[in-house]
Formats: C-alpha cells, structure tokens, sequence
C-alpha cells in the first residue's frame, strides 16, 4: 500500500539551514554555483534525493535563489551571517527567511504566539500530515521559532503596513481595484494568457476574489484573498510565485529508503 505523503514542508530547521549556508558561502561566496557543487558542500558526495532535499529547504527559507547551474547565497543569508548581530538588518533577514515557507505562514496565520508541540502536531495532522511526518515537521517549527525568539525577542510577525487613510469601503474598493490590475498585468507577464476564469470556487465569508483569467487554454487562475492587500502584500506574493516556478523547473529528487523524512521535502 503507497505511503500518504505528507505536504511539503522544510526537511531542516533554520538553525540547521544557516549552518548549512554558512558552508556554502564561505566556499562559494557571492558567485553562482551548480547544485553539485552545493551537494558537495553539505556534505554528499553526488545530487541525489537526500541533498536536494536540503538544497530544497534552503531555497523554502529563502538563503538560496536561483536553480540548476545558477545557484547563489540570497542577499538576506549574506546579512545574516555578516551583519553584526545586533543590526536591524540582520534582525529583518532572520524574520523574513522564517516567514517565508509557505507552511510556516500558515502556522503563524493560525497561531500569533507559540503553540505547543502536541498543539502543533495535531494541526498538521489535521492539515494532511501524516503522523510520523506531523511529528518531524513539529519539532522543525518549534525549534526556528526558538532560534528566531532567541536571536528577535518575543517573536512577532511582521507588521502590516499602515492603512489609516483605508478605513472607508469605497477607499478600499478603489485601492484594491488599483492592486487588482497590477497584479492582472504582473501575472500575465509571468503566467501569460487572459480572460475569465471558467471555473467558480467556493469562497469562504472572510475571503474574496482579488483576480481572475486564464494561464492556458487548459489551465485558469482565481487569486483568492483575506484582510488588506495592498503593494507590500503584491511584492511577496509575486516573489513567492518566481520561487514556486524555480521549483518546479527543478527535477523531483530520487526517493531513498530508510528515511520517510524525504516526503517532508519542499
């Protein structure tokens, strides 16, 4: 009987990610690399499911850009590990790169403070996880979260740009009709494509249709949001979406037996 795979998620914490980055730089430093040469700097002696997997997680957290033979420490790494420790920029790298996987968002969205580890277990098993795979991405979380909290204080997400001049409905109506066709424009140039989406999904009370239209004659998109949206929301999202493309350009990495942790690989 197949295994249920759980959803991807990092397969390292990101204490254990930095270390990692840490060897990669001070073997790369700022230039471009292929991914065996990252392989072999963690530790493996060729690409294979294991490394990238921690190459995978290493893109989540964004301490990698770049795929294939273009491969280079992210801008936000680099100010971790050489800014002094107690500037703000090495504060802000550290809270983006733990806010950036998409699970972790989800985790922060539910929780504003730290949950506990049988909390957090039993809501990634309820989001899909499968019990050993709940287990390992739990204790993955709850150990970033310590290492930010360690090194930021009390953890808090980052905050929400001001929206004071936002307050009335028809002053979110024009701004967002404002982001919408931003976003239209932004999305096309990298999905391509136009027009309606001919398929309607539910949308929850608290949600709504930001922008819709077709990538293909076979495929459509429907971006659905909560809360404010606005320029800073737009910048992360389409950042997320250049990452989401690298990804999926890359080859899915070969299975290894032993180890059901592999199925943890974002």
């Amino acid at each position: 009987m197949a295994k249920t795979r759980s959803p991807n998620f990092p397969v390292i914490d990101l204490g254990e990610a930095i270390a990692d980055i840490a060897e990669i730089l001070k073997k790369e430093k700022r230039g471009q690399f292929p991914k065996e040469a990252a392989a072999t700097h963690l530790g493996y002696s060729s690409v294979n499911g294991r490394s990238l997997g921690k190459i995978a997680a290493l893109r989540a957290y964004g301490l990698l850009e770049g795929r294939g033979d273009g491969l280079a420490v992210s801008s936000d790494a680099i100010a971790i590990l050489e800014a002094p420790s107690e500037s703000e920029d090495r504060r802000e790298a550290l809270r983006r790169v733990f806010e950036t996987p998409p699970m972790f968002q989800r985790i922060q969205s539910e929780y504003a403070d730290k949950p506990s580890y049988e909390t957090l277990k039993w809501w990634l098993n309820k989001a899909g996880f499968n019990p050993d795979g709940a287990e390992k991405a739990a204790s993955i979380y709850l150990a970033s979260f310590d290492l930010v909290t360690e090194n930021l204080g009390a953890y808090k997400r980052s905050p929400v740009e001001p929206v004071a001049e936002m307050h009335s409905p028809a002053a979110r109506d024009i701004e967002e009709n404002r982001i919408a066709r931003k976003w239209s424009d932004t999305a096309q140039s990298i999905f391509g494509g136009g027009g309606a989406a001919k398929e309607e999904l539910a949308v929850s009370v608290h949600e709504r249709v930001l922008q819709s239209g077709m990538l293909s004659k076979q495929a459509s998109y429907r971006l659905i949001v909560s809360g404010h949206v606005g320029e800073r929301e737009i910048e992360r999202l389409l950042k997320k979406l250049e990452m989401d493309k690298e990804i999926l350009a890359d080859p899915d990495p070969e299975p290894e037996g032993g180890d059901d942790f592999d199925d943890l690989a974002v």
